[in-house]
């Protein structure tokens, strides 16, 4: 497919860009984020410990935000919706195991956060958000507002909820700091170890990542960029 250019966004995969310039009202972004396998997963009951693990991990409930986010900005377009998901970066991103990292850029109010919902959308039927069965795992946050730590807690959160096993990623650090683990000044650094051994322990599955708005991030952005970067790197199976 030839790439397209419309007016004001650029979607650039691993090795190429396309551009979509719209001028409809919304906000800010950057995404990053995986190969399909059926596995069998080790499935555990749910403790008293996990609920409290979890509840001191919460931060906000992403999938409201989402909601709350389509409800207050203007419905993605069809052409536009259109446009992305026959993106050939978008469709290399999502289909080819070479292809882990896709960025979305544009001026603020340029539509990317609605952009962002209507991949999720996408995503979504075929990931363990819709169906406990599948073996796909699919986390998102949106960052604006946010901070840096908050919104990697988010995105662990929405791992964890999805496969319960993956909160033994948590816990060893949690039964000895408590919610502190998760707020207090090495918190980046621990919530980063974190979402590795949980991007290792999920090697037999696929991870996508989509985390709008970095550049909200301020001074944090950069090293967010660079996690996702590493994480990509290190895990085939991550996008």
């Amino acid at each position: 497919m030839a790439q397209r250019r419309i007016h004001g966004i650029r979607m650039k995969g691993d090795g190429s860009s396309s551009v979509y310039h719209n001028n409809t009202s919304c906000d800010s972004s950057n995404q990053f984020n995986g190969p399909v396998e059926n596995v069998h997963l080790f499935c555990r009951r749910r403790t008293s410990k996990d609920d409290r693990c979890l509840q001191d991990l919460r931060t906000t409930d992403l999938e409201d935000d989402k909601v709350s986010i389509e409800e207050a900005q203007d419905r993605l377009l069809p052409d536009v919706s259109c446009w992305v998901l026959d993106n050939i970066d978008f469709k290399q991103w999502r289909d080819e195991n070479n292809s882990r990292l896709l960025l979305i850029e544009g001026g603020r109010g340029k539509g990317k956060t609605m952009l962002l919902c209507g991949i999720i959308d996408e995503l979504r039927p075929g990931t363990k958000l819709a169906n406990n069965e599948f073996s796909t795992l699919l986390s998102f946050a949106f960052c604006q507002g946010q901070k840096a730590t908050n919104v990697l807690r988010g995105l662990i959160y929405l791992l964890a909820s999805q496969q319960l096993s993956l909160v033994s990623c948590i816990q060893k650090k949690y039964n000895r700091a408590g919610k502190q683990l998760f707020e207090d000044r090495n918190a980046w650094v621990a919530l980063s170890k974190i979402l590795l051994k949980m991007l290792e322990d999920t090697r037999n599955q696929q991870v996508f990542l989509i985390v709008d708005g970095v550049d909200r991030l301020g001074a944090d952005a950069a090293g967010f960029i660079k996690l996702a970067q590493n994480s990509c790197q290190r895990f085939s199976h991550v996008k």
